[in-house]
């Protein structure tokens, strides 16, 4: 069946083989190009080919925001009158067809912050409560401009949880930085964005900055979906979901929302400074730490609850227990010493859950008291020494 701009017919019905192809379309939200006044029926799966189409994908997405436009913009193509008997088929698009992508600049403001890759949907999507087959595009990239900030932003008055599934990298050679945020007057799961495509075997990999707004949490829902973010700032709150791996080569001090680590979930900070982290942490997944060398510390602010019973691993850096933060954590994780690490107990009694040595590593403690019966340090669980340790007493 071939429809030219428009098309008009009674009663349709679609066997193995059959396929329409649409010529002349535009931009059509109000009217399916080809209209069925009667019934139709589908008894196979239905290819559908658009050849010399001219959507402007720009004026559709008019004032949508990019997370909306993420989850597919819509026109009819197929409206039915009568009634649908699709037995379970589908219209599906030709492959000449969903090769042709479009790229758009992104402008915040006046200024173009990134370039927009949009593409049809696969299958036409079925809109049961106006019986119609919409065709579907969707953005599907972003690649941040160099220096540039894209801004997510949440549904305004949002009330349930949001997604960002299209891949973010750097535009060219350059690090591209990311904002999430909330909608304006977003509650409850409203508040919540989820990032990541678990659909696809692309992972997000822009290198600029990661910033949670205040009042936001993200869930990330694969490896990499903050990419490879030179610092996380998260004044609201992160989610790894379980299995996540995540890196960042930094964790900004000023952020204060809570980061959840799930079951199997890995957090690993790869720094070449001290990282001093007033975050929250929460969960049973990992934190593994590697600060580049012995001199840089890992300080965690005071405020740490008892929410996070997973592992700590630090690797090439200091971590001393009279930082109070440090040693609230101390006492409900397991901490794994790798090479180049300092762990100091520090000048007070202190107690620990478990600790692993697992590669060459010092051990500080500026607690004995010559003559004392009280025991400085205790490790509620259990000692494992798979590597050299050097013990260095102080102040006795």
């Amino acid at each position: 069946l071939k429809v030219d701009t428009t098309g008009e017919v009674n009663n349709l019905i679609f066997d193995q083989g059959s396929r329409i192809e649409f010529s002349g379309l535009g931009n059509n939200e109000e009217n399916g190009a080809l209209s069925v006044n009667g019934d139709l029926t589908l008894n196979s799966n239905t290819k559908i080919s658009i050849k010399d189409f001219d959507y402007d994908f720009v004026e559709e997405a008019e004032g949508t925001t990019l997370i909306a436009a993420d989850e597919g913009l819509t026109n009819h193509l197929i409206e039915i009158a009568g009634v649908l008997n699709d037995n379970d088929h589908k219209f599906t698009l030709d492959q000449d067809t969903l090769n042709q992508a479009e790229t758009s600049e992104i402008k915040q403001g006046n200024t173009t912050v990134a370039y927009g890759t949009w593409a049809f949907d696969s299958d036409l999507r079925l809109n049961e409560a106006e019986k119609t087959f919409d065709l579907v595009y969707s953005l599907t990239g972003v690649a941040i401009v160099d220096g540039q900030t894209l801004r997510l932003d949440g549904e305004k008055g949002a009330t349930t949880t949001q997604d960002f599934t299209a891949l973010i990298t750097d535009h060219e050679e350059g690090t591209g930085n990311l904002l999430l945020a909330a909608g304006e007057g977003a509650t409850g799961n409203g508040t919540i964005i989820e990032i990541g495509n678990t659909e696809t075997e692309e992972r997000n990999s822009y290198s600029g900055t990661t910033t949670v707004a205040e009042g936001t949490t993200v869930v990330l829902v694969e490896d990499s979906a903050f990419g490879d973010t030179s610092k996380l700032t998260a004044l609201g709150n992160v989610i790894l979901n379980e299995n996540v791996d995540q890196t960042v080569h930094a964790i900004d001090g000023s952020g204060n929302g809570t980061i959840t680590l799930n079951q199997g979930a890995v957090l690993t900070v790869d720094a070449t400074e001290s990282q001093t982290i007033n975050n929250l942490f929460s969960g049973t997944g990992s934190l593994v730490v590697d600060l580049d060398s012995s001199d840089n510390s890992l300080v965690f602010s005071d405020n740490q609850g008892n929410s996070f019973t997973g592992q700590l691993t630090l690797t090439n850096g200091l971590f001393s227990l009279d930082q109070t933060g440090n040693a609230t954590l101390a006492s409900n994780v397991g901490i794994t010493l790798g090479a180049g690490s300092v762990f100091d107990f520090g000048s007070q009694q202190s107690t620990i859950k478990d600790l692993t040595v697992n590669a060459d590593s010092s051990i500080k403690s500026s607690a004995l008291v010559i003559g004392s019966k009280d025991v400085p340090h205790q490790i509620d669980g259990t000692l494992t020494l798979n590597g050299d340790v050097t013990l260095t007493m102080e102040d006795i």
